[in-house]
């Protein structure tokens, strides 16, 4: 039997030699099999893999669909941050007025020192805006002029500048750093909203930077892991989305001022 056998494999590779001279393309093999498909196609080291043919994409209008998903799917699914539609802001408690913020000279000196030291460096704020929403605010003495989320930036900005300052009139006015600010800008900072907004995220960092300053070091981390989380719900750390040019490079620098004071 192993006789057998061996002569059997002799004659199974004498009959692919004598294939191979007679079908140099190789294209019949044994039992009319074809030899391309018993052979493997091993592609060469450092070859580059061979793209597959894409179809083109079903151009498709969505926009109805879209339209309708905040209001059909509300509770079930929430677009990503790209395409996500921002519901209007409620505003601040109307009649408030501008008891809470400080005169306007006073105001104008914290803004100042807040624009030379933190500005200067971490610069999450778009400066004429910010000016602009001051101006609005004293120019209507209501605080309702503007959303929470501004108004608790606004008070934050203020209680940063506090710190910052080396105006001695605003040392004797406040001498506690600003932390009747801060008290203001938490209140209009609510945790429990499900629409988020790059003002939240700067409240909320600025809130850390200032616990920062007081030594609050416990608090102040626990409000950074919450800019954090804000700032990835609202998609500031994707590059890509249908956003202006300036409020694209603002969201590329809240988000990278994030990192830098996380770091």
């Amino acid at each position: 039997m192993q006789d057998l056998e061996k002569q059997v494999a002799a004659y199974k590779n004498r009959i692919r030699d004598l294939e191979g001279k007679l079908y140099p393309g190789g294209a019949v093999g044994i039992n009319g099999v074809a030899r391309e498909a018993l052979s493997v196609n091993i592609p060469k080291i450092g070859s580059m893999p061979p793209r597959r043919p894409q179809a083109p994409p079903v151009e498709q209008d969505l926009g109805a669909v879209r339209s309708h998903i905040r209001d059909y799917c509300r509770g079930v699914f929430k677009p990503p941050p790209p395409y996500r539609q921002v519901a209007a802001q409620p505003v601040a408690c109307k009649g408030m007025g501008t008891q809470h913020l400080p005169p306007n000279h006073i105001g104008e000196i914290l803004i100042k020192h807040y624009y030379e030291t933190v500005h200067s460096i971490i610069p999450i704020l778009h400066w004429p805006q910010f000016a602009g929403l001051y101006d609005d605010v004293k120019m209507k003495n209501d605080i309702a002029a503007v959303s929470p989320a501004s108004a608790s930036v606004l008070f934050a900005v203020l209680a940063l500048g506090a710190v910052y300052t080396t105006n001695a009139e605003v040392r004797n006015l406040y001498p506690d750093c600003g932390k009747s600010f801060i008290e203001q800008s938490r209140q209009f900072f609510d945790l429990f909203n499900d629409e988020f907004t790059i003002d939240h995220a700067r409240a909320a960092l600025l809130t850390s930077i200032y616990l920062t300053e007081l030594n609050c070091k416990s608090a102040a981390w626990t409000w950074l892991g919450s800019t954090v989380r804000i700032a990835q719900d609202i998609g500031l750390h994707r590059e890509s989305g249908p956003w202006p040019v300036v409020e694209g490079e603002m969201r590329r620098r809240v988000w990278w001022g994030i990192y830098a004071w996380d770091r």
